[in-house]
């Protein structure tokens, strides 16, 4: 095994959660809504073009910080230890990807743009309710129902990409051990990655549950991110959509 297959691998044990969830679209039935107000829903189907938002101003302004809160109580909780883990293949690479998490949470909160879909059964007509609540009030609301496809397609132009949202501080450190997990029996593995790949795709990965982490009182939406952050983007190893790989970029893969 290569460089570029070992970081392949290494890639998708720390995104297998996100490739599971994927797998819901392979039958065809399940589908994507954009809940939104119907004069947004009219400027997206004229304009055909959909705006995301700077996390720092979503209609819950408190969800980024929910997700930092659990990346910092994992952290702080882990039983597995990180530090040993990493550091075993690659001495003091835990601090350097806890560091430059907390290096970049400003750029993260500030200077990410972000836009929600929510999972949806081909054969429902009445929508998440949920999500109706989201956008009702004064106004009117209105729900796009896109096939799934659209976003599974290979191609990272947009530099965006998709994760599924995690549900609760349970759940987020139920995903968090299964990733320590994976790289203690991977530990061969993680020593045949490059150390400045093996740094991007944890901290990624990391950041990535930190971006899109919620109260589990919300697990109702099965909601997606799609996910533009412009002053990272260039650091990532990979992009995805929808779970899926799209491409290694160049300096990964000289």
């Amino acid at each position: 095994m290569d460089e570029d297959q070992a970081t392949q691998a290494f890639f998708e044990l720390m995104y297998r959660h996100a490739d599971e969830r994927a797998k819901r679209f392979d039958d065809g039935k399940t589908k994507i809504a954009h809940y939104t107000t119907a004069e947004n829903a009219i400027n997206i189907i004229s304009g055909k073009t959909l705006w995301l938002r700077n996390a720092a101003v979503m209609n819950d302004f408190l969800e980024i910080s929910y997700g930092r809160d659990c990346v910092t109580t994992a952290l702080k909780g882990d039983t597995i230890n990180m530090s040993v883990l990493l550091n075993d293949k690659h001495p003091g690479l835990a601090e350097e990807v806890i560091t430059w998490l907390g290096e970049v949470e400003y750029a993260a909160r500030n200077h990410t743009y972000l836009t929600s879909f929510a999972e949806h059964d081909a054969e429902d007509r009445l929508g998440k309710l949920s999500m109706w609540r989201a956008y009702g009030g004064p106004v009117a609301g209105a729900a796009i129902i896109f096939n799934a496809e659209v976003f599974q397609s290979d191609n990272d132009q947009l530099n965006v990409f998709a994760h599924p949202v995690t549900y609760g501080a349970d759940e987020f450190a139920s995903l968090y051990y299964n990733m320590m997990r994976s790289i203690f029996t991977n530990q061969d593995l993680l020593g045949m990655v490059p150390r400045d790949r093996a740094k991007s795709v944890l901290f990624h990965a990391l950041r990535d549950l930190m971006l899109t982490t919620k109260h589990q009182g919300f697990r109702e939406e099965e909601e997606w991110r799609i996910i533009h952050s412009p002053f990272l983007f260039h650091q990532l190893s990979s992009s995805r959509s929808f779970g899926r790989r799209v491409a290694f970029h160049k300096w990964c893969t000289q």
